[in-house]
């Protein structure tokens, strides 16, 4: 005998019951200019992970150059920043 198929209503979503609509938790602010406890300025290492961000076939390789040339201690910060420099990227202040 083959499985007996039950109907169920089916429940309907309105906009503001999207997932989109949940409340966020608020994201940490940063102060321009301010550096972190590893003494990385917070606008550097933006510009250093959106220079990443936009090489994704490259990203993971160099994160993990980076790693390896700075060992195993280091602040995914500063790695950040190395993997950037290793694939060209230069911060603002020494470009210019």
């Amino acid at each position: 005998m083959p499985p007996r198929r039950t109907e169920e209503p089916l429940q309907e979503y309105s906009e503001d019951e999207s997932v989109g609509s949940q409340p966020h938790s608020p994201a940490p602010v940063e102060n321009s200019g301010a550096q972190s406890v590893d003494g990385i300025d917070t606008e550097t290492y933006a510009a250093a992970s959106a220079f990443l961000q936009a090489r994704p076939m490259q990203h993971l390789a160099l994160m993990e150059r980076a790693a390896a040339k700075l060992g195993p201690d280091c602040s995914v910060r500063r790695q950040v920043i190395t993997a950037a420099t290793l694939a060209g990227w230069q911060p603002k202040e020494a470009a210019a």
